[in-house]
């Protein structure tokens, strides 16, 4: 069959132009994967928490924050806002237990809870990077209740 049959039989138009474009190696795709482990990006979260929540030791987390988010604030700016979120004590152990898809985002959000005695912290961390690439702290919030909208998250095994 020549040339000419095949693009009239397939319509002409922009998919003849693909198709000459294909056949002469001019138009190339590139496909993006982006794998996500809720486990591991908990796993990071929890350690976060741990140092900066429980601990109260923002440069003790330095590491595990987002190469923005610590190019962006000094240590004593993230030692005050982690204060900030704890006016009234900060939880004795905190725990991930719910993680949300952040479709067109390049990664995922965190919530965790914290507890110290009868009282329960309620945290949500956004959370940059892949299951390859590992991941790191961008944001980090504290809210007075749990976090409204649950049936967009999924819990943690």
């Amino acid at each position: 069959m020549s040339k000419k049959r095949i693009l009239l039989a397939i319509g002409g138009g922009l998919t003849a132009l693909l198709i000459v474009a294909f056949a002469t190696g001019t138009l190339s795709f590139r496909f993006h994967v982006s794998s996500h482990s809720p486990e591991l990006a908990a796993e990071v979260g929890e350690e976060f928490a741990s140092i900066a929540f429980v601990q109260g030791d923002g440069a003790g987390s330095l590491d595990l924050l987002s190469e923005d988010l610590a190019d962006e604030f000094s240590i004593d700016e993230i030692d005050a806002a982690i204060a900030a979120m704890h006016p009234d004590g900060k939880p004795d152990v905190v725990k991930a237990v719910e993680f949300e898809r952040l479709n067109g985002y390049g990664g995922m959000g965190i919530y965790l809870e914290g507890t110290a005695g009868d009282r329960t912290y309620y945290y949500r961390l956004l959370m940059d990077g892949s299951s390859f690439s590992g991941y790191s702290v961008s944001g980090f919030w504290r809210a007075p209740s749990p976090y409204p909208n649950p049936q967009a998250r999924e819990q943690l095994r």
